[in-house]
């Protein structure tokens, strides 16, 4: 990292650190805490854009949702899928052998 960027990087995170006009250096469990404030913003802030973006932003039956989240998958991916994938089901999750039809 340049010198440049290191001091402004190094300004910047004591000015974080400062509180009531001091330099503070955060203890495990604060850094913790603050790792996980940033992961529920993140979290919620997915949510948030999920809910009106996404397929099932609108109301409707499961099987519409099924079909427009269906729909987001390209075709070419589409075709790699297995056509007997629900009644092979144990096969392709546990590898246990094919049953005959």
């Amino acid at each position: 990292m340049p010198r440049k960027v290191h001091a402004a990087v190094r300004r910047y995170m004591t000015e974080i650190g400062r509180k009531g006009g001091r330099s503070k250096t955060l203890s495990a469990a604060e850094r913790q805490a603050n790792a996980r404030r940033a992961a529920l913003a993140r979290w919620r802030r997915f949510e948030k854009n999920l809910q009106t973006t996404g397929p099932g932003s609108r109301s409707g039956p499961i099987w519409e949702v099924a079909r427009e989240l269906v729909a987001m998958i390209p075709e070419s991916e589409r075709r790699k899928l297995p056509r007997d994938g629900a009644s092979q089901l144990d096969h392709y999750l546990y590898a246990a052998p094919k049953r005959d039809r």
